[in-house]
């Protein structure tokens, strides 16, 4: 099912309240006038009393009717004065007998009852003949009871039904008389041509409503308007004539739908963006017209009614709802009840009882959807204060969506019937009081209006919605149009040819290779076969990129120091208070200001980097300046705990850290949160910046005496001599923009520590100088320490103190060390035979019994103070 809505107005009778005058006719309602019918447009009526009077009298019974004196104009009358008595005579408990206004829509008391009043409740009120009502004729009856009086006046006149006037129109220049294909904003310009009024009306008014909620009315007949669609887009111009009918406003009920395609604008999807470039680099870009097309496809839009308050104070008056149905199949019209799906309307009214819905299609045919009864019961949620004010939405209710069809088995009253006197009938479908085949023959395009009649005062409500929903065999295909981009240099073409070189015959492909630093727009404009011209831009940013330079030639006297590439150009910013890789844990109640600044602060940018950092998310207070103090512009204020990766940035030269932990959620100390690890150092100059947001890549060569060759400043950790190094820089994402310089290491070595060695030494051995122990040639002025880094003034080693070790020899000023593994060795302990005696001549045998200590493996020397054989 689809639901078509287009603009919706309403349109009503309200008529001026006329005080009594003498140029008026007088009505005294009395006895003498009981049952009598005046035929009148231009009467004063009132009570008994008289002009002047006291008012009517007790007693009294009068019924009289007022009919117009131009037959087919239709009775209206309005209550200038209405005050009964509210005196109730009538014992009973539940009646009341008060005096009472009766109104009937009709020639008699038989007619259609329009309510009954008493007190002011028709002080105001205006009340007219509905449209069901042929005769335009309104009765009245008044009766009043034995005690107390009041007073009423009133004035009848007549109002002049529409005769229904026609529209004609055309466009100027179109395709056809009747369609135009233009770009946004492009004016398009329609003529009024054929419009007519009914005999005896004259036309007077020409309004052209664009469909884009945007009108423009005139007042000359044949006249030519000019507008212009800010959007894309298919639009059915309508014209609406008024004729000069005095007592309503007479429209046109025919379309001319002017159809207007507003050429789409192209997407430009995957069009250059913005772009950056170093001098050195080259841009190629190809645009693909065809992809830029866009397919315009829709249907008419839905709008809501611009007014569709029901006030109480227009009685009998019915409010036409309109709606310019134009979205179905052009000729068709409803041949079955199959082709209604449903009628539906979104509305609120504290009083069911008080309406008469019908609903009447372009060529007059109509169907009652609903005609009073149902008391008061509720439609929607209405507001029940009573005092509905159509441009305040707080004194309006809440509308519910209800829908007449042509299966549903309960009309509104009878569900009241069935369900329950003074509810609230819910949302949902409905059957019409008349059946809805009375819309069979009906043109399905066309103004379709929604009439409600309010016929007592006292209750109000609104209609948000009307809809009107057929087979969907009735709707057309949806509207699609492409305006196309033709190939060529004539629809498509760029307009700056600087450093540009065109690749192909139809202009675009290019190629640009800048030769000179600088910003440069390039335009790029298609027109589409509706003759429409758009264009699109990008913009070529193009810097010539800061060489690098690395330090000038050094000597280093030991093999760890730092590399520092930078900016040809710009000074290299010098920061005794930088800090590279420094660790923090902070702990319950911390409370610190940090400050860092360049030695020259006001000509570098200074940075704090968090290389890993965590702290209490929102618990914590980390605040960081731009400046020497907490007095500077604050450059963020960190609640979000984990800082790990960022990185804040100080224009000024200084940044200053303040930091608060109330240990709320625990703190580095207690193992809840990480250390903090953290380097400040000079940022990128601020010119650099500019073009170079991401920062330089670089690179040093050779790698392996450093510790990371893709630092900006690495350390040399390997030194081993002579060696030229050579930094390799350029803006992040511009390889092609790469500058290198080189830088000459010597490896300062004026001494010689001598060579490593080991030796055994016996513990008994007298003290001696290590360095005499090294192999090589070592420096008689070098220095030693044991293995604890622990300094040895006089490089002594002595048994009877010293120990087992290693011993370092080095040269202060230079960066040789070497090593000298001392092995103390425990005197050696030995045991022999006891003394023995042998005879002359005899053999001994002598035999070592143990020998402990030492360094094994033993030699052996046997000695004896005579001559002999050894054995």
């Amino acid at each position: 099912m689809k639901s078509i809505f287009t603009s919706k107005r309403v349109f009503a009778s309200f008529l001026f309240v006329l005080s009594a005058s003498w140029a008026f006719g007088q009505i005294v309602v009395n006895s003498g006038i009981n049952d009598q019918t005046f035929n009148t447009c231009d009467e004063f009526i009132i009570d008994s009393g008289g002009q002047g009077g006291p008012g009517y009298s007790n007693s009294e019974n009068i019924t009289f009717t007022i009919c117009s004196d131009n037959p087919g104009d239709q009775v209206t009358v309005t209550f200038n004065l209405f005050s009964l008595s509210n005196v109730d005579t009538d014992p009973s408990p539940n009646g009341n007998n008060a005096d009472q206004m009766y109104v009937f829509d009709g020639p008699n008391t038989s007619s259609n009852s329009l309510g009954n009043y008493g007190g002011t409740g028709l002080q105001g009120v205006v009340i007219q003949a509905t449209p069901q009502n042929t005769s335009g004729c309104l009765t009245f009856q008044f009766v009043s009871n034995n005690q107390g009086t009041g007073n009423f006046t009133a004035s009848a006149s007549c109002n002049t039904p529409c005769a229904t006037p026609q529209a004609g129109g055309f466009i100027v220049d179109g395709i056809t008389v009747d369609s135009v294909r233009t770009c946004v904003n492009e004016p398009v310009f329609f003529q009024e041509s054929g419009s007519y009024a009914q005999t005896g009306f004259n036309l007077i008014n020409y309004t052209w409503d664009f469909m884009d909620g945007t009108q423009e009315s005139t007042t000359t007949p044949g006249a030519q308007v000019q507008h212009s669609f800010s959007q894309p887009g298919q639009y059915l111009v309508q014209l609406f004539v008024q004729d000069d009918n005095p007592d309503n406003v007479c429209l046109n009920s025919n379309f001319i739908s002017l159809q207007v395609f507003v050429a789409t604008i192209p997407s430009f999807i995957g069009f250059q963006e913005d772009v950056t470039l170093c001098l050195g680099e080259m841009l190629e870009f190809a645009s693909t017209p065809e992809l830029y097309e866009v397919t315009w496809d829709g249907f008419i839009g839905d709008e809501t009614i611009d007014n569709g308050c029901l006030p109480d104070t227009l009685l009998g008056i019915s409010q036409d709802i309109e709606i310019y149905q134009m979205g179905f199949l052009a000729g068709t019209s409803i041949e079955s009840i199959d082709d209604i799906e449903s009628i539906c309307l979104e509305m609120e009214h504290s009083f069911m009882g008080d309406l008469v819905i019908y609903v009447t299609c372009p060529n007059g045919q109509q169907v009652m959807l609903h005609q009073q009864g149902g008391g008061g019961t509720q439609i929607g949620v209405p507001n029940q204060a009573d005092n509905i004010d159509c441009d305040d939405p707080t004194t309006q209710g809440e509308p519910w969506q209800y829908c007449f069809t042509p299966t549903a088995t309960e009309t509104w009253v009878e569900w009241v019937n069935n369900s329950g006197f003074g509810g609230t009938i819910p949302a949902g479908d409905y059957e019409p009081v008349a059946p809805l085949d009375g819309l069979i023959g009906c043109p399905t395009n066309g103004i379709w209006t929604l009439t409600v009649v309010d016929n007592w005062a006292a209750d109000d409500g609104q209609l948000v919605s009307f809809s009107l929903n057929l087979d969907p065999s009735l709707y057309p295909d949806i509207v699609e149009f492409t305006p196309h981009i033709l190939p060529g240099p004539a629809t498509s073409y760029w307009n700056n040819e600087t450093f540009m070189s065109i690749n192909d015959v139809n202009l675009d492909e290019i190629s640009i290779n800048p030769t000179a630093a600088g910003e440069f727009e390039y335009v790029y404009t298609v027109i589409d076969d509706f003759g429409c011209e758009n264009d699109t831009s990008f913009v070529l940013t193009v810097f010539d990129a800061a060489d690098v330079t690395a330090p000038a030639d050094f000597g280093i006297a030991c093999d760890i120091s730092q590399l520092q590439g930078w900016y040809e150009g710009y000074a290299i910013p010098a920061c005794a208070d930088c800090v590279e890789n420094e660790t923090y844990c902070y702990a319950a109640n911390d409370n610190f200001t940090w400050t860092f600044c360049l030695d020259n602060p006001g000509t570098q940018g200074i940075s704090f980097h968090f290389d890993s950092g965590q702290m209490g998310q929102w618990s914590e207070t980390f605040n960081v300046y731009n400046g020497p103090n907490t007095a500077s512009p604050l450059i963020v204020s960190w609640i979000d705990g984990d800082a790990t990766g960022e990185t804040w940035t100080a224009s000024s030269g200084c940044i200053t850290i303040q930091f608060s932990s109330f240990g709320w959620n625990g703190t580095c100390a207690d193992g809840n949160y990480t250390n903090w690890i953290y380097s400040v150092q000079p940022s990128m100059p601020n010119a650099i910046a500019q073009w170079a947001p991401d920062g330089y890549e670089w690179s040093w060569t050779p790698a392996a005496p450093l510790d990371d060759a893709s630092l900006q400043t690495p350390t040399i950790v390997n030194l081993t001599g002579l060696t030229t190094f050579t930094v390799t820089g350029f803006p992040v994402g511009h390889p092609l923009c790469a500058s290198t310089d080189d830088v000459t290491v010597n490896l300062d070595q004026n001494q010689d520590a001598g060579d490593d060695n080991e030796i055994f030494v016996c513990s008994t051995v007298q003290p001696f100088e290590m360095r005499d122990s090294l192999a090589g040639t070592p420096y008689a002025f070098g220095q030693w320490m044991d293995a604890t880094y622990t300094d040895l003034p006089d490089g002594i080693f002595d048994p009877s103190v010293d120990i087992t070790g290693t011993y370092y020899h080095y040269i202060p000023a230079g960066c040789d060390t070497a090593e000298l593994i001392i092995h103390l060795i425990p005197q050696l302990v030995i045991s022999a035979p006891n003394d023995t005696t042998v005879c002359s001549g005899g053999t001994v045998s002598l035999d070592l019994y143990s020998a402990t200590d030492g360094l094994p493996p033993y030699m052996y020397t046997w000695s004896y103070d005579g001559t002999g054989n050894w054995q």
